[in-house]
């Protein structure tokens, strides 16, 4: 049995973890199939009688296309870190909204990835590294 305390963190992952499945389209199995966990022990998570360990919050994370905090924080908790970038985040979306050719990059990446396509995005990565190489040297 949990304690007080874990309940509540039970409860807000019970929530996340639902309604990442229904924006995924994702049954419990299937979900647990993704994920690389029993069934049995999803089930025993969503019914918050036991809490998964973070190397299984891990595995339900990516099979869900998000981060962990996503999973175990509140949305408000969650609203209120996505307000802020770091520098880096800041640095990508700038250079996103003003390279057509970043945006090209991003866009296949983030397609392929959502595809599962690894090799295919490792493939489409380097001939338009290759190319973009090619077109560079050509206008010095």
């Amino acid at each position: 049995m949990l304690s007080p305390i874990m309940l509540e963190r039970s409860h807000i992952l019970v929530n996340n973890l639902t309604r990442y499945m229904v924006a995924n389209g994702f049954q419990q199995r299937q979900l647990a199939n993704l994920a690389g966990i029993s069934p049995t022990t999803l089930n025993n998570w969503l019914r918050s009688y036991s809490y998964p360990e973070p190397e299984n919050l891990l595995k339900l994370a990516v099979a869900l296309h998000c981060e962990v905090p996503d999973l175990t924080e509140t949305e408000s908790y969650q609203d209120e870190r996505k307000r802020y970038l770091t520098i880096g985040q800041a640095s990508l979306l700038n250079a996103y909204q003003t390279d057509r050719e970043f945006q090209k990059v991003c866009d296949i990446s983030l397609r392929l990835y959502r595809e599962k396509r690894l090799s295919a995005y490792v493939s489409k990565l380097q001939e338009y590294v290759e190319s973009y190489d090619s077109e560079t040297s050509e206008k010095k």
